[in-house]
């Protein structure tokens, strides 16, 4: 069952900040704004955690403020009810072809990037996605298609002016469609 608007409007206000616009902080000193903070980081991870809603933690994800760090994903590709198609989008949403330049961690700070490593957390997301520890369940996901079928935007081959530099390839099963029971993929 798709995700009502509501509970989407309730998962934005936790995955891209959404509850800071709605709070009058006007007022907020900076214990205030520690406060606020901390309750609203403890509510997002028990959602990633303990949400049970393969949809809802899929609508985290495909919503996600990557500013805000890889932290709470981790918690959603470790939750039993993450499905492949979940862990997909999570791969492709932290932009994969851009780190192909590099041959390590070490390589990327050595430029002054990654300061959350990203890139570990992508070669663990890709070492579990290519060892199947993701159920294929009701979603789909195609990273060439994310909006779907007949969407011009892709999120494969966005750094190919990049191609020269790579050092490192992506496993071809990263770059096919998850096609879930109730996807028209």
């Amino acid at each position: 069952m798709p995700v009502s608007e509501e509970r989407l409007a309730y998962i934005r206000e936790l995955s891209n900040d959404e509850r800071v616009d709605r709070t009058d902080t006007t007022d907020f000193a900076d214990a205030d704004w520690d406060r606020f903070n901390a309750e609203l980081d403890a509510e997002t991870l028990a959602f990633c955690r303990d949400n049970q809603d393969p949809e809802e933690l899929h609508a985290f994800a495909s919503t996600w403020n990557w500013d805000s760090g890889h932290a709470v994903l981790e918690e959603i590709l470790g939750n039993p009810a993450c499905e492949a198609a979940t862990a997909l989008l999570i791969y492709w949403y932290a932009a994969p072809e851009h780190y192909l330049q590099f041959a390590d961690s070490a390589a990327l700070a050595a430029v002054g990037d990654d300061p959350d490593d990203v890139m570990g957390f992508l070669a663990r997301l890709e070492a579990r996605y290519v060892r199947s520890d993701f159920p294929v369940g009701s979603l789909g996901f195609d990273p060439a298609h994310p909006e779907g079928e007949g969407s011009v935007y892709s999120l494969v081959g966005v750094c190919d002016d990049q191609r020269a530099r790579w050092v490192r390839t992506i496993p071809e099963v990263m770059y096919r469609p998850v096609k879930g029971s109730d996807s028209r993929l």
